[in-house]
């Protein structure tokens, strides 16, 4: 009898992310555990980010279509317990949870997979959108192994995105719709042992975290959105 191999969700409560991730998992019929941490998020961030380019369904809606339990925190020997007893096979990063501790992700057989907004290793931070946009550079999602420090780990899933550029907002609102569209084939491809690595940790100290860019950056950074544009290669 072939062994089930158990997916889990891990996410902030209400995170927009975590929701993103969690509605196209189950438009795959992919079946996962959700794991929900901590008071529920505001998402403050994210709707800033986005205004209404970007509303992910509501999380109660989810909840309904697959097994779920809540947590008061992620780095807790109740989920670590509760892990160590489950035995999954692969965990899912859904945002607003920082970083996680070793204990936690080597409780994954194959680790906690995790989708960053940036070309790794170059780009780390969470404002590598915006990094890559100064630099002229195309968007890239990875889809990484994560270890205990920021955006590191294994590298296994590059994709280019394209997005809207008629405005930040629209820009900021298709990164992660766009990044978990692939998520299923990743997963699949991970269960299936077909993926190869890239290991990031070597290039830790090369390219450093970047700090959150700053609002008043980002309102300048609207002016270039035409120029910005045109150099873009979205085929």
């Amino acid at each position: 009898m072939k062994k089930i191999k158990n997916i889990a969700l891990l996410m902030g409560n209400n995170s927009y992310v975590g929701r993103e991730y969690a509605n196209q998992l189950i438009k795959q019929k992919i079946n996962f555990d959700i794991l929900i941490f901590g008071k529920k998020l505001s998402n403050e961030i994210d709707i800033k980010r986005v205004k209404s380019f970007w509303k992910p369904k509501s999380q109660n809606l989810l909840l309904k279509k697959r097994n779920f339990i809540f947590f008061d925190k992620i780095n807790s020997k109740k989920i670590l317990d509760f892990l160590k007893a489950k035995k999954y096979y692969i965990g899912i990063q859904g945002g607003g949870l920082g970083l996680i501790n070793k204990e936690i992700i080597e409780c994954f057989n194959k680790g906690i997979l995790n989708l960053h907004p940036g070309k790794l290793p170059e780009y780390r931070g969470s404002s590598a959108p915006e990094f890559q946009i100064v630099d002229k550079k195309k968007i890239y999602g990875s889809f990484h192994f994560i270890n205990e420090k920021i955006d590191s780990g294994k590298l296994v899933y590059l994709k280019k995105l394209n997005l809207n550029f008629s405005s930040y907002e629209k820009m900021r609102s298709q990164i992660y719709p766009e990044m978990s569209k692939s998520l299923p084939k990743i997963i699949n491809k991970i269960l299936k042992n077909k993926i190869k690595i890239k290991n990031l940790i070597i290039f830790e100290k090369k390219y450093l975290p970047k700090k959150f860019i700053g609002v008043e950056f980002i309102k300048k950074l609207k002016l270039n959105w035409k120029e910005y544009s045109k150099n873009y290669d979205s085929k």
